[in-house]
C-alpha cells in the first residue's frame, strides 16, 4: 500500500498529454542491414564505450532462444570480478573498470556482444581483448560450466532481501 501511494503521488506530477492508449506493441521494422566493421563516434569526453556486437535475426521469436543467449552471456560474465570477461580485460590487461555482456532483443532481430568503458586510447586493445575472451579456453571448460550452473541455481535459493532485485 505504501508503494502504491508513493507511485500515485509521483504520477500526479506527470503531465496529461491526452495520448491515446496503445493497443498493440510498436514495430520499428527490420533492423538496418548489418555492416561488418568499426564505427567510431567522436565526442568531447575522455572516456569511450566500446561495443563488439553480433547480429541476431528473429531472436525474440521464442523464450528458449532468449534463455540460451542469456546462458551464453553467463558463460562469459557470470561471477563478476571472477568472470573470464573481467579477468582478461580488467585483471590481466588493466584496460577497464567495468565490462559486460551487451544485448538487445527485438521482435525482428537484435544484437549480442560485449561492452566496456575505457579511455579512448584503449579502444583497439579492448577490441583485441574481446576477441581473446571469445577464444579463452576457460569459457569451454567443464569447470566453468559447473560453476555457472551452480551459480545460477544458487541465485534462486540465496536471494538478497532487496526489493529492487525482485523486479527481475
Amino acid at each position: 500500500d505504501e508503494l502504491m501511494n508513493e507511485l500515485e503521488k509521483a504520477a500526479e506530477e506527470m503531465p496529461d498529454m491526452n495520448l491515446p492508449p496503445r493497443r498493440s506493441s510498436f514495430d520499428h521494422g527490420a533492423l538496418p542491414k548489418w555492416k561488418k566493421g568499426v564505427t567510431t563516434r567522436t565526442t568531447e569526453f575522455p572516456s569511450s564505450t566500446v561495443l563488439m556486437l553480433f547480429p541476431l535475426p528473429e531472436i525474440a521469436a521464442s523464450l528458449e532462444d532468449l534463455l540460451n543467449w542469456s546462458i551464453l552471456a553467463d558463460m562469459f560474465a557470470f561471477g563478476g570480478l571472477n568472470s573470464p570477461l573481467f579477468r582478461i580485460l580488467r585483471d590481466e590487461r588493466k584496460l577497464v573498470y567495468h565490462a559486460s555482456v551487451w544485448d538487445r532483443y527485438l521482435p525482428r532481430g537484435g544484437y549480442w556482444g560485449f561492452a566496456a568503458e575505457t579511455l579512448g586510447k584503449n579502444v583497439d586493445a579492448i577490441i583485441d581483448s574481446f576477441k581473446d575472451v571469445l577464444k579463452d579456453p576457460e569459457i569451454y571448460s567443464s569447470k566453468r560450466i559447473r560453476d555457472v550452473q551452480t551459480g545460477i541455481s544458487g541465485l534462486f535459493y540465496i536471494r538478497p532481501i532487496d526489493g529492487s532485485l525482485y523486479r527481475q
